[in-house]
């Protein structure tokens, strides 16, 4: 019984292993890039990529633990330009000029921007701008990770800006990709027929906007997290701070130019059916940012994959779902390694 007693410490400290931040930098492509990892080598390997503007520790800890408990080995990583990843842009003179300027100003200036970024169609237009790398660098900085990290065979999962990077590595790097799970995502944002993000959320990136150059950055993530949830599950306030003081500590980079490498890269339309590897696609029926049919035609494109609508689900994550939705993962990535012996 004393012996046991010894143990408890070691228990205890396996139990908060995800609740501490370690990671290590690696370079990759010449910059430097963020990554962790969690459970055993030995298990299959996922990796996560997370979506535009936002650093990995957006990816809730609990739905982590739920793939680890289910025997598979996971890598999260910063994208360049954000977390503790190389960040290529940064806030530059005119945008520290703004932060001190009237209220007013800030907001001519949002509203400047963002009518700038919407078409007459209400889709987000941002094609020809001018940036300094694209989709195609970011699925190069994922395959080179884990070429770094001596795993030369894979299976991925992107949400949102994520998703498009995925897809990208499966067009891109097939030999290296087992399985693809594209979340909460799209083939390109200027698809003809696809539809712009919901008015009312336009208006809610508009206010986050104005609350980052008020340099309420806290503030402005809660409040934009709040506005993409569906109508199903309520909203834990108190449970997303906890994340976004997480995320901020981690480093999160506003004026990161992942839009920018959106609009700079070509759509997936004519390349997605290239892809013949295990794809499953999810998206919430209520998703504000990158509405229900990208994730529709994402699946149309991509033969023999599996679409799996979550109702009433907005571009979030949601607590109660990720027992089914890890498990719905788990049994893809099984299949897929059955069909690959």
């Amino acid at each position: 019984m004393k012996n046991l007693i010894y143990l408890i410490p070691l228990f205890f400290l396996f139990s908060i292993s995800l609740s501490i931040q370690s990671g290590q930098i690696s370079k990759v492509n010449d910059i430097d890039i963020w990554w962790d990892s969690f459970g055993k080598e030995s298990d299959p390997p996922l990796l996560m990529i997370m979506g535009l503007n936002a650093n990995s520790q957006h990816w809730p800890k609990e739905f982590i633990q739920e793939l680890v408990d289910k025997d598979l080995y996971v890598v999260i990583y910063d994208n360049r330009d954000t977390g503790k990843s190389t960040w290529i842009n940064n806030e530059n003179f005119f945008v520290k000029l703004v932060k001190i300027s009237p209220n007013f100003i800030k907001k001519w200036f949002v509203d400047l921007i963002f009518g700038s970024m919407i078409d007459e169609k209400g889709r987000f237009n941002i094609e020809g701008l001018p940036s300094s790398y694209d989709i195609e660098d970011m699925s190069s900085d994922a395959i080179n990770l884990m070429r770094r990290l001596g795993i030369d065979k894979f299976h991925i999962l992107g949400v949102s800006m994520g998703g498009m990077i995925a897809q990208q590595t499966a067009i891109d790097y097939p030999d290296n990709i087992i399985s693809l799970t594209s979340w909460m995502s799209s083939p390109g944002f200027n698809v003809e027929g696809l539809k712009g993000p919901e008015p009312f959320f336009v208006e809610a990136i508009k206010q986050s906007a104005l609350l980052n150059f008020q340099n309420k950055q806290s503030e402005s993530i809660l409040y934009i997290y709040e506005k993409q949830t569906g109508s199903k599950y309520n909203f834990n306030q108190a449970e997303y701070q906890k994340r976004v003081n997480m995320i901020l500590s981690h480093g999160e980079n506003s004026n990161s130019g992942h839009m920018l490498a959106v609009g700079a890269s070509e759509n997936r339309l004519n390349t997605l059916p290239k892809i013949n590897i295990p794809t499953l696609v999810i998206h919430g029926t209520e998703d504000p940012l990158i509405p229900f049919d990208h994730g529709k035609k994402t699946h149309f494109l991509i033969n023999n994959s599996k679409f799996i609508p979550l109702e009433g689900v907005g571009h979030e994550f949601v607590k109660d779902q990720y027992g089914f939705i890890t498990t719905e993962i788990y049994n893809h990535i099984r299949n897929a390694i059955g069909e690959k012996k």
